[in-house]
């Protein structure tokens, strides 16, 4: 990409690659609410907001329902609502903030979510050519981590929210502890059919209280104790033994 001075070329690129997108700004997801030039300097500014908060902003609604991003009187009504500080989840940031890594990709993987079902998704990009350089809905991929037969039926009503706290804790890679992991998987209090405890690693509960492990969107082998001190993998998953006895959380791995 040439090097301008505001990172695209003009303001109406900037908001086609990154307006309505999830993009990362000093490591950690933000929704772009819009890109604006409002201020006679020739600075791009970005306004974003913290995933999960988009709900409590009503405000911003009204502010944007009849704006494209780029409007000036969009920049103008965020700086009212930033100086106000009514939405301390609302940021405003130069385009050409090193925080931003040149608008990269970012790490996925496992997610946990409490609907259709609680359990673990694995959420991945599928290759699609996008006119977006930050990520929208389309480009996501997902697989149901879960041993039962309904599996099929709840990867075609699963949806990720990129716009949730919980995609939020994906992208972090914010899970649960593996301690806190099996305690859940094998307390018959807790409906989980998966948790995620790794970026690439989950949990999975089968029948007569088996317990499963997961790796990406393949269940790889199982716990035949319940707990950590021996993992079998199927014949065909040997090769994730490596990535397995990375975790240094196994005593044997068979």
């Amino acid at each position: 990409m040439a090097d301008y001075p505001n990172f695209y070329e003009s303001l109406k690129e900037a908001n086609m690659r990154l307006n309505s997108t999830v993009v990362m700004y000093e490591g950690i997801p933000y929704y772009v609410l819009g890109i604006t030039d409002h201020r006679g300097d020739g600075k791009f500014r970005i306004y974003l907001i913290d995933l999960g908060k988009l709900d409590e902003a009503d405000e911003y609604f009204r502010v944007k329902s009849n704006l494209p991003g780029g409007h000036s009187s969009l920049g103008v009504s965020f700086d009212e609502l930033i100086i106000r500080d009514k939405f301390p989840f609302i940021h405003r940031k130069y385009m050409t903030s090193a925080g931003f890594n040149k608008f990269r990709p970012f790490s996925l993987g496992m997610m946990n979510v409490k609907s259709p079902c609680a359990a673990a998704v694995y959420v991945e990009r599928q290759p699609n050519r996008k006119t977006e350089q930050g990520l929208i809905q389309s480009m996501l991929c997902e697989t149901f981590i879960t041993a039962s037969t309904r599996n099929g039926n709840l990867k075609q009503s699963m949806a990720t929210n990129i716009l949730s706290e919980e995609f939020k804790d994906c992208i972090l890679a914010n899970h649960p502890s593996p301690k806190e992991a099996i305690e859940a998987i094998v307390n018959p209090k807790i409906q989980n059919e998966s948790i995620a405890f790794h970026r690439q690693f989950a949990l999975v509960r089968g029948p007569v209280d088996m317990v499963f492990l997961a790796y990406k969107s393949d269940i790889v082998g199982y716990l035949p104790y319940g707990d950590y001190s021996r993992v079998k993998l199927a014949k065909n998953f040997q090769h994730t033994r490596e990535v397995i006895s990375e975790l240094n959380l196994f005593a044997s791995i068979q």
